[in-house]
């Protein structure tokens, strides 16, 4: 025994103890330099007011409701791919998880199979559906095409339009004439259920992975000329495609795994935060090299149509999806300054019959012939998943603090991790306004884990000083990821930060609540 009557080995084992937990120095962030200020942005609006007075505009940090910053949750759900009977379950179970916004692609091929012969009756009823959508108390995005892709066979084209023999996806008047009947209808079923109507639809996307800008621009004056009058004109903006400086707001998104090849590896990046905002990997049928998107990018507002709320699989590559590495990659995403939160599928369904052909992708991914559960939040059959409750905590986090967020950028400390096969170095950010905002970080990826992380502190620079968080060190083990509040101003009372993750606000006349989750660790 030692003097003081503890023996030799439990005092080895205290001292162990101590040096597996010491204090480290604390991991640094500056957040003293000016923040780049808020500036407007040129998206070739339509109207932008609704019949009672409600505006949609954006600037380039992030969409704005009458001139207030907030951040929508976009759910994609393929009206043709579920029953009608059950859209009203599944549009509620979508709004009870968070979405704000349902988008939806318009498959060509599901509404004309055989030219001239368009079908808009049941389960394919686009004017339906959006009334429906309506009713519930949700917005919409309607994605036109003409092509898709969307593990549709041929993208979406009808047959007779994939062997037309005209230059497809192209401002081809050959093709162009084509698709207009078809854009006609749309706007046909959309007429009275756009935003400035009072109805539901805020946007519209045109085509779908393309690079070609005088297509795209011809497919909105298009849509335009049918009487689509819309806030905002939307474009998918990944895969290094050209992005216009105007008219069209580019969409971004990530997968943490993909049916399409590639290797676990390749998906890394999107678990790690940073200014790029798109995995590079997200199939894009015609892609064009640019130096430096950046500056390009730089002039609009960070918004996402496809995080992946799951993956399908294939006949030649079988993918299983894990909800926190969904949940993880999808708080990356806010970390790294998404103001739109757009999930690609957050509601999976199943293929309808053809008339000439199965409708499912076969080349050069041969697709289930019905299935397209996508291992989603809210499955095929309308199962609700444990990613469903993880990604519920993220929205209803954005739905009450997201105005505060939206006005904040990222900020990156200088320890970094150095590649994708850095596990060792812990993965944070801070998103900040110049007096307050919220810290994020994620310990998590799939296949291979990242190191436990004992005894972490983080050191914020601001002008007011330096501010340790949290007072006394924590450990941070592998599987974690959070954000925690820094400086939020609580109705008048200044939480300097937690370190449980905000979850909501709630207020009864002058009685004010706020509700934290603890996170795993």
């Amino acid at each position: 025994m030692t003097p003081y009557g503890i023996s030799a080995r439990l005092l080895a084992a205290l001292l162990l103890l101590a040096r597996t937990h010491a204090p480290a120095d604390p991991l640094t962030i500056d957040l003293t330099p000016a923040l780049p200020a808020p500036g407007p942005v040129e998206l070739g609006q339509g109207e932008t007011k609704s019949p009672d007075g409600h505006t949609l505009t954006a600037d380039n940090r992030s969409l704005l409701l009458d001139g207030k910053r907030f951040i929508p949750v976009v759910g994609e759900f393929h009206y043709s791919r579920y029953p009608a009977n059950e859209w009203r379950d599944e549009l509620l179970k979508m709004k009870a998880g968070g979405i704000t916004v349902v988008s939806c692609y318009v498959f060509w091929i599901h509404q004309e199979e055989e030219q001239g012969k368009f079908d808009w009756s049941d389960r394919k009823s686009l004017h339906d559906f959006l009334t429906l959508c309506h009713e519930v108390g949700l917005l919409a995005i309607v994605r036109m095409g003409p092509w898709d892709h969307g593990e549709v066979r041929n993208g979406g084209f009808p047959d007779w339009v994939q062997h037309s023999g005209t230059k497809l996806r192209t401002a081809d008047p050959a093709f162009l004439a084509l698709v207009a009947p078809f854009y006609q209808q749309i706007a046909n079923q959309m007429k009275g259920l756009l935003w400035k109507d009072g109805g539901p639809v805020i946007g519209v996307q045109m085509d779908n992975e393309c690079n070609n800008l005088p297509y795209l621009f011809a497919l909105k004056k298009m849509a335009q000329d049918d009487g689509v009058d819309v806030p905002f004109y939307t474009m998918t903006g990944w895969n290094s495609v050209a992005i216009p400086t105007s008219n069209l707001l580019p969409l971004f998104g990530a997968y943490s795994i993909g049916f399409w090849g590639g290797t676990p590896e390749k998906y890394r990046k999107v678990f790690l935060f940073s200014d790029t905002r798109d995995d590079g990997d997200l199939g894009a049928q015609m892609q064009v090299t640019q130096v430096d998107r950046s500056k390009t990018i730089a002039l609009f507002p960070y918004a996402c149509c496809e995080i992946g709320g799951g993956m399908m699989s294939s006949y030649t590559r079988r993918i299983k999806i894990d909800p926190d590495d969904i949940a993880a990659m999808a708080l990356v995403k806010i970390g790294s300054g998404s103001n739109m939160q757009g999930y690609y599928m957050y509601q999976g369904g199943n293929n309808p019959d053809g008339a000439l052909s199965s409708l499912n992708e076969q080349k050069p991914n041969p697709m289930p012939f019905k299935d397209y559960d996508f291992q989603a939040p809210l499955g095929a059959c309308g199962e609700v998943r444990d990613h469903y409750h993880l990604l519920r905590e993220q929205h209803l986090f954005l739905q009450d603090f997201g105005p505060k967020l939206a006005g904040t950028v990222p900020v990156y400390p200088d320890l970094r991790p150095k590649s994708l096969d850095d596990f060792d170095t812990l993965r944070w950010c801070v998103r900040w306004d110049g007096n307050a905002g919220f810290l994020f970080f994620s310990n998590r990826q799939p296949t291979v884990p990242l190191a436990d992380h004992p005894a972490v502190q983080f050191a914020l620079k601001t002008a007011a000083g330096t501010q340790l968080i949290p007072s006394q060190p924590i450990d941070i083990a592998n599987g974690s990821y959070g954000v925690w509040p820094v400086n939020l101003d609580c109705d008048g009372v200044t939480l300097d930060y937690a370190t449980a993750q905000p979850l909501c606000r709630l207020q009864d006349g002058k009685d004010v609540w706020y509700f934290f989750a603890a996170l795993d660790g």
